[in-house]
């Protein structure tokens, strides 16, 4: 994480900021909700200046580079990391592997990104 990384909350995002983070760190989950900065991003919270270039697997469903699920703000964030779905257990097989996406898996906030 950046020296100057701002957290105020575990790993989902209950109204707080997330700003000027950087994760190189490769993350894997087995069932869902994986991400660079925070699986689920409520109505209120704010992403702001953050940077993924870590690999997010998810074992399941649901992955993003930034957040795996937005209802808040995300701004001015990039993602340069490999974003995917993988068999990581004998319970998830190939058939039931979702959707990934580069910056945040569902979107119903608002996203100004580059």
């Amino acid at each position: 994480m950046a020296a100057d990384c701002e957290f105020k909350f575990g790993s989902y995002n209950y109204g707080g900021v997330i700003e000027n983070c950087k994760n190189y760190a490769d993350v894997y989950g087995y069932v869902g909700n994986v991400a660079g900065m925070t699986s689920y991003n409520k109505e209120g919270g704010i992403i702001r200046n953050c940077y993924n270039a870590g690999k997010i697997i998810t074992g399941q469903q649901n992955a993003g580079g930034i957040t795996a699920f937005n209802r808040g703000t995300i701004e001015n964030c990039q993602n340069v990391g490999e974003i995917g779905a993988e068999v990581l257990s004998a319970t998830y097989t190939y058939d039931k592997l979702k959707v990934v996406a580069g910056i945040s898996h569902s979107n119903f906030g608002r996203s100004k990104t580059f």
